[in-house]
Formats: C-alpha cells, structure tokens, sequence
C-alpha cells in the first residue's frame, strides 16, 4: 500500500491517492465488495485531470528513465562533497538524494541542536539561489543536520555541476560560522 499525492499533479491542484497491491483490493471484492469512504476535496475532476495530464507527460517524455539516467550523475557529483569534512554521507535514489551533517566525521558526532546547522546552511544556500530542504534529528529524533535535494526531472547536468558547486561554497561558509574551517 502507497499513499501519494503533492507530485501527482506537479503541485497545480491537490490530488492523493492510495495505490493497493490486488491482494488488497481483492479482499475489499471479497467481503461486501464496498469501501465507503468520502473527503471534502474526493473525486475532483480538475484535479484529477491535472493528474492525468502530469502522468501523460511524464510518460510521453520518458521523464522517470532520464530520471534514473541523470540521477546516476547527481549522485556521483553530491559524492565530491565528500571530500568536506562535515559531510558524513550522501545518499540517494534517481533525483532524490540527502547529505548528512557531522561535526566529526570519523566519529558521526553531530552538531548540538542550538546550532540548527542544517538551517543555518539552507539559509546560506538560499541566497547563492539554491533552494534545499533542511531537516534535523535524524541520528536520535533530536541530534543530527541533514539536507534533502530534489532536483526537477528535467534539470541538465549543467545545472547539476552549478547546484553542487553552490552546496560546497555554503558548506564551506556554514562550517566557518560555526567555528570549524
């Protein structure tokens, strides 16, 4: 079972669904055959057919193969960052990746959380025009910095090596402010 929705339609119109596996769906046919169920916004036919039109497009223009391709390249040039003694890892999938934040990199110790790295460094991003998603208390639910990168499908390796190039000036410059060089 998935839940979705924000991507369904780009963000143009609200849309959710929840996607079954047929064994899910075959027991609702199984017992009474019916899901009562209702939300104020269900069945929308805008929405639903922004939705369709995002899913047509998407296909048509082979969106989540040259996602697949090209996410190949941003992860391999999010790995250059490495090199940066704060960065405790990169990880992702597609365009869809997340660096890590460490103090200490060969201990994973984290930053303190009264130092709120990870908007500290989105804020320094931001004005070099790059926007990113900060998140904190991934190590325990309180400890740990990290950003998520969700670059469009159709962003060019170009934009890509300016985006990583913009990630490690503002790594460079949030670790200053916190007194690490």
């Amino acid at each position: 079972m998935a839940v979705l929705a924000k991507g369904l339609t780009s963000g143009y119109a609200p849309l959710g669904a929840v996607v079954v596996h047929s064994k899910i769906h075959e027991a609702f046919l199984k017992g009474t055959g019916s899901f009562i169920h209702g939300h104020t916004y269900g069945q929308h036919p805008v929405s639903a057919a922004v939705g369709l039109a995002v899913l047509e497009y998407i296909e048509k223009n082979r969106l989540i193969k040259r996602s697949r391709k090209i996410g190949l390249y941003f992860i391999d040039k999010l790995k250059t960052l490495l090199d940066l003694p704060i960065v405790g890892d990169v990880r992702g999938l597609g365009l869809m990746a997340g660096i890590e934040f460490v103090r200490d990199k060969k201990s994973k110790e984290t930053f303190e959380p009264a130092l709120n790295f990870s908007s500290r460094f989105f804020n320094i991003a931001f004005e070099k025009g790059l926007i990113t998603y900060p998140g904190n208390g991934g190590a325990d639910g309180i400890r740990g910095d990290h950003i998520l990168l969700a670059p469009p499908f159709i962003i060019t390796e170009e934009q890509i090596d300016v985006m990583v190039e913009i990630l490690r000036e503002a790594i460079i410059k949030a670790s200053k402010e916190v007194g690490l060089s």
